[in-house]
């Protein structure tokens, strides 16, 4: 099992069994496009593209990339669904 679909069953898996707890925003962590690279071992060329394709959607703050950790699940379900891992 590759790295990236260990990742992706760690992240989906507390979805299906419904025990997401609910965080208040400011206790959120937000990821950095850096962060993103190094948690799904991806280059940095290979994160530009996924986010030209639209696989990967930050938010943007303070010249930065964001991310919320479900919004990570999102994009490696779809990038799953789509054979891209």
């Amino acid at each position: 099992m590759s790295k990236s679909t260990r990742v992706l069953v760690n992240l989906i898996r507390p979805i299906k069994t419904k025990q997401i707890i609910e965080v208040p925003l400011r206790e959120r962590k937000l990821w950095t496009h850096t962060e993103v690279t190094d948690y799904l071992g991806i280059s940095v060329s290979t994160y530009k593209r996924r986010v030209r394709e639209g696989l990967l959607n930050p938010m943007t703050l303070t010249g930065d990339d964001r991310y919320f950790e479900e919004d990570l699940t999102e994009a490696l379900e779809r990038s799953r669904l789509k054979g891209k891992i």
